[in-house]
């Protein structure tokens, strides 16, 4: 398991050139900038606040957060989750929560990502009968 200091190493590393997003994510991407930024950014985060995991982050195409609040709330991604169209690759989970987040850094950056919180589809049509 890498440690925050490694992954806060790659993050860097990636938005330096000298890492590529195939070494941390794979290959087969629209953006892989972009995924590998905000995977390492989501795990950077998750490793440091336990207790406020998210499930995804989003970061724009080239990896670098968002310079602002309004510009994070402007962007296409979050414009899709206020109006519900946003949709996940699977069909097993929804959307319960999303916003805008100070991004976890590699110090070399610093702005905002949009996160979001997924749940069990399941589970909330069952609350949704209750």
């Amino acid at each position: 398991m890498k440690t925050i200091s490694q992954r806060q190493t790659q993050l860097t590393q990636l938005l330096t050139g000298e890492l590529k997003p195939r070494q941390i994510i794979g290959t087969g991407y629209k953006y892989p900038k972009s995924v590998a930024s905000a995977w390492l950014r989501r795990e950077i985060h998750n490793e440091q606040n336990p207790s406020q995991s998210v499930s995804d982050l989003f970061v724009q195409t080239n990896g670098a957060p968002f310079t602002s609040e309004k510009k994070a709330k402007c962007s296409k991604m979050y414009q899709q989750l206020v109006k519900g169209s946003f949709e996940l690759i699977t069909r097993n989970l929804i959307v319960s929560d999303y916003g805008v987040m100070p991004a976890p850094t590699s110090g070399i950056d610093e702005g905002y990502c949009i996160y979001i919180e997924t749940a069990s589809a399941k589970s909330q049509h069952r609350h949704a009968s209750d």
